[in-house]
């Protein structure tokens, strides 16, 4: 009989694309981007470290160190300027919906192996 994958890779991207999609109306693109793309990297670092327990080198620690700042750095300077576009709660919400979007795609990755 054919092999058919659990369905639960599937949902996870679902709600990750859904999330990030709904993060495009409280925050610019621009920074739902790079934001997206940090968090996955750093969490995706963290999670082969917690759940996979595999050692990671301290080289790639100091690069997720380095990318987990940048994003702080990126979410402050939009959260400024969005501030003059949006309410102050509606980029909280948009960077609440980034982070939850992300841990979701580690997930995703997590489950697929």
């Amino acid at each position: 009989p054919p092999y058919s994958p659990p369905p639960i890779p599937a949902v996870l991207n679902l709600l990750a694309s859904a999330l990030r999609w709904t993060s495009l109306v409280y925050i610019d693109a621009s920074v739902v981007e790079m934001m997206v793309a940090g968090l996955e990297l750093t969490l995706s670092v963290v999670a082969a470290r917690v759940f996979r327990k595999r050692m990671v080198a301290y080289s790639r620690w100091a690069g997720v160190a380095i990318v987990a700042a940048g994003v702080i750095i990126i979410e402050r300077g939009s959260s400024s300027e969005s501030i003059e576009k949006h309410d102050t709660r509606d980029v909280t919400i948009g960077v609440i919906l980034i982070v939850i979007q992300s841990i979701l795609s580690v997930f995703q990755d997590l489950s697929e192996e």
